[in-house]
């Protein structure tokens, strides 16, 4: 019996048919007033409750799409090379610290971004209502009288000298905008600061005979460290391993060079990894993840996890780790956590006194694109979104990530004890370390530059375990030389920075 498709076929065809029709002449959804990309699903939860107020207020719509990991970054890229205009194009979005250098390529006109810096020059302008009105020396504020106010130290001081009063430019940690810069001019909104600690657990150290917080430089902390795991291993424990290090990523290594004043591609173009200080500070790092002088482990997806179990005792903390390690933190049967009280938090050691007793880890900006139909209303939720009262409301209730803007640094969340630290202040000794962050720079050779110290590290790694650390200074001098020399040639040929005078 033969089989004829003719009639459903036709009936299949009718129903596409209609059901095209149906799609055309469905009315499209309005698109958002503010379309918001976010690369992680914290920013929902951060921002929707000040988004909420701000719309509200503006009579308008605003959309929060996850775009996560690379995606973002590709799909930005794709969107300027074509010059996309229309809803595709976001009014802003976040960016990773680690992204932004790819963006930076072009000449300030030709980015996909929006120069931020005549907004950041002239709004935020800091108003006082009295002379009584909190301050610090140097600031400058309108006052409600029209004129311009300077504080001594003590109170507001007319100054007729001056016709405006710090704008977002002076009031934000200065060192915050660098990653975000492009010669000389803003391009993203820094939203945070995440000044470095250490974590450690004080009951381990201190049953050890070791008071951790004591060491002021880091040939002292490794000579603690050590002690510290001998007097366990004694008792036959193992493993446990003095502090968190990476042996195959050279972030932490970045950061003690960040910590010496010390970019691997300078803002200028100036390319460090064969300075001296690159070699002198791998060759401290190295012996600390491997060799007989190890005190480091990496801890995997989990630093909570160990920290409670004391495998691993001691852990980088900028701000923003704060919040995984109380919410990932074990608990008892009762939801306690188990390590609640055991903790304490201390600054870094230093190499020598002119280093910072901090760090910075991380970042993220928002950055508006050139083809943004509306940036007066992006900058202004931007302002809502980071620099004002109610945004400290909200994000502070989540986090312990510090505003950029000092004058926020007053909010009560700031300065209660902290149960899982024992009661300590440590919201106190971010905003004392804050200031003192230093400047991290980020070009478009920057992740090349990353990628040849972490081969070189690998190396100095190896060399320790396998022949020690004699000689390893010099070693490491003649590979970052020879990585630099490539690293030279690398950015030469994808033409990323002007060449430098005098290179190697």
């Amino acid at each position: 019996m033969s089989f004829t498709p003719g009639r459903p076929l036709l009936v299949l065809l009718v129903l596409a048919g209609l059901s095209g029709a149906l799609v055309a002449l469905s009315p499209t959804p309005p698109r958002a007033t503010l379309n918001y990309w976010i690369f992680a699903e914290a920013h929902r939860h951060e921002l929707t409750p000040i988004l909420d107020g701000f719309a509200r207020e503006r009579g308008i719509t605003y959309d929060l799409d996850l775009v996560a990991g690379n995606a973002l970054g590709t799909r930005l890229e794709s969107l300027f090379m074509s010059q996309a205009r229309g809803p595709q194009v976001p009014d802003l979005v976040n960016i990773e610290v680690h992204q932004v250098g790819r963006f930076f390529r072009p000449p300030v006109a030709g980015m996909g971004f929006l120069d931020l810096t005549p907004y950041f020059e002239t709004r935020g302008e800091r108003r006082i209502s009295t002379i009584s009105d909190r301050g610090r020396a140097g600031w400058a504020a309108r006052h409600d009288d029209g004129h311009i106010y300077v504080h001594d130290g003590t109170t507001w001081q007319p100054d007729p000298a001056r016709s405006r009063g710090d704008t977002w430019k002076d009031r934000i940690i200065s060192a915050r905008f660098a990653p975000w810069m492009k010669d000389g001019r803003i391009m993203g909104a820094p939203q945070d600061i995440h000044p470095m600690t250490i974590t450690y657990r004080d009951d381990l150290f201190r049953e050890a005979g070791v008071d951790l917080a004591a060491c002021a430089t880091w040939p002292q902390f490794q000579r603690a460290c050590l002690a510290m795991q001998e007097f366990w291993q004694a008792k036959g424990v193992r493993p446990r391993h003095a502090m968190e290090l990476f042996e195959s990523s050279c972030d932490l290594l970045q950061l003690m060079l960040l910590q010496r004043g010390l970019n691997l591609v300078e803002a200028d173009g100036r390319i460090r990894l064969a300075d001296p200080l690159v070699a002198e500070t791998l060759a401290f790092y190295a012996p600390l993840v491997a060799g007989p002088q190890r005190i480091g482990a990496d801890a995997g997806l989990n630093i909570a996890v160990e920290l409670d179990a004391g495998t691993i005792c001691a852990c980088f903390t900028p701000d923003w780790r704060i919040f995984y390690l109380r919410h990932h933190a074990p608990t008892d049967g009762a939801g306690q956590r188990k390590m609640e009280g055991r903790l304490r938090m201390m600054p870094l050691p230093r190499f020598d006194q002119h280093d910072a007793p901090t760090s910075t880890w991380g970042g993220t900006c928002v950055a508006i694109p050139r083809a943004c139909p509306d940036p007066d209303l992006a900058f202004a939720a931007i302002e809502r979104c980071f620099y004002s009262p109610q945004a400290a409301d909200v994000r502070l209730s989540l986090g312990n990530m510090l505003p950029p803007l000092p004058e926020l640094w007053d909010h009560p969340l700031l300065h209660q004890g902290d149960p899982l630290y024992g009661g300590q202040h440590i919201n106190e000794m971010f905003i004392s370390l804050a200031d003192q962050v230093p400047m991290r720079v980020m070009t478009p050779a920057t992740s090349l530059a990353m990628e040849a110290l972490t081969q070189v590290q690998a190396k100095a790694v190896e060399r320790v375990r396998t022949r020690g650390d004699a000689g390893l200074q010099e070693a490491c001098q003649e590979w970052l030389r020879a990585a630099e020399r490539d690293l030279r040639r690398r950015i030469a040929r994808l033409d990323l920075i002007a060449p430098q005078v005098g290179g190697r």
